[in-house]
């Protein structure tokens, strides 16, 4: 395991929003590892991270095999749609290509 301090991001960030990517590394599938298992095997999730870092990204989303949203490396997901924003039930959500 490997730890590092907690670095805050900076307010502005916080009002103005951070650059995110949507990872080509799919999420593990659930035929081959559940995700809800706490394992070590977070390959997928550091070759998601280090794509999101050379693309000039502070985060990365991570779809599952059928293309629909699955997690955020360090952050939640949230879809608004012209109102207060909600998170998702407990299903994913689609993944979009551009915003509409």
């Amino acid at each position: 395991m490997v730890t590092k301090p907690y670095e805050p991001l900076d307010p502005r960030e916080y009002e103005e929003g951070i650059d995110v990517v949507i990872a080509s590394v799919r999420r593990n599938s659930r035929h081959a590892l559940d995700p809800a298992i706490k394992s070590c095997n977070l390959l997928n999730n550091i070759r998601g991270m280090q794509e999101a870092q050379s693309r000039g990204a502070i985060e990365r989303v991570m779809l599952n095999e059928q293309g629909q949203v699955a997690e955020g490396a360090s952050a939640n997901v949230f879809a608004v749609r012209g109102g207060p924003g909600r998170p998702p039930a407990r299903r994913a959500l689609p993944a979009a290509a551009s915003p509409s």
